[in-house]
C-alpha cells in the first residue's frame, strides 16, 4: 500500500511539474512576439500585395530591390522575411504597394542590416 501511495504521489508531482512548464511562459515574453510574428507571416503568400506585407513587416536596412526585398518584423527587428515580388509600379516608383508576392521565405532570426 505504501508503494502504491508513493507511486501515486510521484506521478502527481510529475504531472504538476509538466503542467507548470507548459504554462510558465510569462505574458509579454519573447515567445508571445515570435508566436504573433509566425501568425502574421502566414498572411504573406503568393498573390498578396506589398501593402499587406508592410502591415506587419518593414524593409530592412541596406541595399533593397523592388523584386527582392528583405523585411524585418515591426515588433522585433531580429525576425526577418525575404520576399520576391512581381513589380506592378509606375516608372519612378520602385516599391509600389501594388507589387505582388511571388515567393516568401520562412521567418528567420538574424541581426538587422545597418544603413
Amino acid at each position: 500500500m505504501k508503494l502504491f501511495m508513493r507511486l501515486l504521489l510521484s506521478m502527481a508531482a510529475m504531472v504538476s511539474l509538466m503542467a507548470g512548464q507548459a504554462t510558465s511562459q510569462r505574458p509579454g515574453s519573447a515567445c508571445d512576439v515570435v508566436g504573433q510574428a509566425l501568425k502574421d507571416g502566414q498572411v504573406i503568400t503568393a498573390g498578396v500585395a506589398r501593402r499587406e506585407v508592410e502591415k506587419y513587416f518593414e524593409r530592412d536596412g541596406g541595399a533593397q530591390f523592388p523584386t527582392s526585398t528583405r523585411y524585418v518584423y515591426i515588433e522585433c527587428h531580429y525576425l526577418h522575411l525575404d520576399v520576391e515580388f512581381e513589380t506592378k509600379g509606375l516608372p519612378g516608383r520602385l516599391f509600389s504597394p501594388d507589387d505582388v508576392v511571388v515567393k516568401a521565405s520562412k521567418l528567420y532570426v538574424d541581426y538587422s542590416s545597418k544603413d
